[in-house]
């Protein structure tokens, strides 16, 4: 099997791209492949020693309306078996935990939208996580994981209770967007569809919040995945 030290991103939609990921890892000399799964195959024989998962607008119980997702699921969890390392966000977390036991289903009082403050949990040798410390992301789901078994809780708010977790030092899943750029944040906001039921923002509030708070989630994404992956950039 041919092992790529390089970093794969895993697309869903073109709506929910990899966001500051691409163009932060192109400034800095990284390579990566770029898979969109309702575009291409993923590849065979092929492991690689970093993944990173984007959301998308599908649900992890979908199978039927999205063959694929079944194929991306043994791959992951082949490459999980394999000592790849993980970051799985939003539909991207949903899988991960799923295929490591955890509960996925639909929160009870319905979405969570727009920006919202996350607390996140000092935790040992994980970038990002030096200390407890409040920052804003960008949020756009129905659905909630619980933490896997043996997983860490590293992240909550007062909509859901893990709202991030680490795996074995090698799985992490968060269910807010912190790859978010603020191209995508505004096309989210004039979204026809934008979700009232839940815990909601307007447009006029997402994109205002967006522009205030992206370039901190952005920096601070930057240094997890530069800390996680072991990357020197």
């Amino acid at each position: 099997m041919e092992t790529k030290s390089k970093i794969l991103l895993i697309q869903h939609t073109d709506s929910s791209t990899p966001g500051v990921v691409s163009p932060w890892l192109e400034k800095n000399g990284r390579e990566f492949d770029l898979i969109h799964m309702q575009k291409h195959a993923l590849p065979r024989d092929v492991h690689y020693e970093n993944i990173i998962i984007c959301g998308g607008g599908m649900h992890v119980d979908q199978e039927e309306k999205y063959p694929w997702l079944k194929d991306e699921k043994k791959f992951l969890e082949a490459s999980m078996k394999n000592g790849s390392r993980i970051v799985g966000l939003c539909l991207g977390g949903q899988l991960c935990a799923q295929i490591l036991g955890a509960e996925v289903y639909p929160h009870p009082q319905g979405w969570e939208t727009g920006w919202h403050t996350v607390h996140l949990q000092k935790t040992e040798n994980l970038a990002g996580f030096e200390e407890d410390r409040s920052l804003m992301f960008s949020q756009y789901h129905r659905y909630i994981f619980e933490a896997p078994k043996d997983a860490k809780i590293i992240a909550h708010n007062d909509w859901w209770q893990t709202q991030g977790y680490v795996w074995n030092n090698q799985v992490v899943g968060f269910q807010f967007h912190p790859e978010r750029d603020l191209e995508i944040n505004r096309l989210m906001a004039e979204d026809r569809e934008l979700p009232n039921e839940g815990r909601t923002h307007t447009k006029e509030q997402i994109t205002q919040l967006g522009d205030l708070h992206q370039p901190i989630s952005q920096l601070w994404f930057e240094n997890m995945l530069s800390g996680f992956f072991k990357l020197r950039i």
